[in-house]
């Protein structure tokens, strides 16, 4: 029985200061390498309104199937 490797990420660091993120060039190699070492991998994207653009960019550039990235962006506040 194979366990599936959850991964959460936050990919933005909001719009105040959004030149201090990862380009997303570069959140594309990281995850794709890591995919690649972790065939089973759900990855769970996290953030702020102000990441919204941000996670739809990572999910439409990362172009895998359907049921593996659960964008939870804008959802849920830290309160």
């Amino acid at each position: 029985e194979s366990t599936v490797f959850k991964l959460g990420i936050i990919p933005g660091v909001g719009a105040k200061r959004g030149n201090r993120g990862l380009p997303v060039s570069e959140w594309i190699k990281w995850l794709t390498d890591l995919k690649n070492l972790k065939p089973d991998m759900q990855l769970h994207i996290f953030g702020g309104p102000d990441e919204t653009l941000l996670a739809e960019e990572l999910i439409q550039q990362l172009e895998w199937p359907s049921g593996i990235i659960h964008n939870h962006v804008g959802q849920w506040s830290i309160l």
